[in-house]
């Protein structure tokens, strides 16, 4: 992220300046983690310097909705496909795709399947990196 703030230089003119702060979203960050970035603020003569402070959101996807922790596909099929079986790929955020085999089973339409195949970590604190 690219910011600009005013700095004081040694003979106390202050001076505009560009500086790129680096965010390394993890995944599993829920919405409203804040990432703190401190005394990178703007800057006065005799004070300390601001932080900043960034606040995640969530952005829309094409293929998934995030539900808490979990991230949800909903698939399309036809009726023969839930009645007969059928080999759904799903997307994942790579651009991979996992197979799931729905091909011995009546699917209804409160189906719901949970893959492990791509869970992700849960950070409970993403600026030391402590995980749960």
């Amino acid at each position: 992220m690219k910011i600009s703030r005013r700095v004081v230089a040694n003979d106390g003119t202050a001076k505009k300046e560009e500086k790129v702060l680096t965010i390394n979203v993890k995944p599993g960050w829920k919405s409203g983690t804040k990432i703190t970035f401190q005394r990178e603020g703007d800057q006065a003569p005799n004070k300390i310097p601001a932080d900043i402070v960034f606040i995640i959101r969530d952005k829309p996807h094409q293929h998934f909705k995030r539900e808490g922790p979990d991230l949800r596909h909903t698939c399309k099929i036809t009726l023969k496909e839930a009645l007969c079986g059928v080999l759904v790929d799903i997307p994942t955020l790579t651009g991979e795709k996992i197979p799931i085999n729905l091909a011995n089973e009546v699917i209804k339409p409160t189906t719901v399947k949970k893959s492990q195949a791509m869970a992700y970590l849960f950070l409970r604190n993403p600026q030391n990196g402590e995980t749960s």
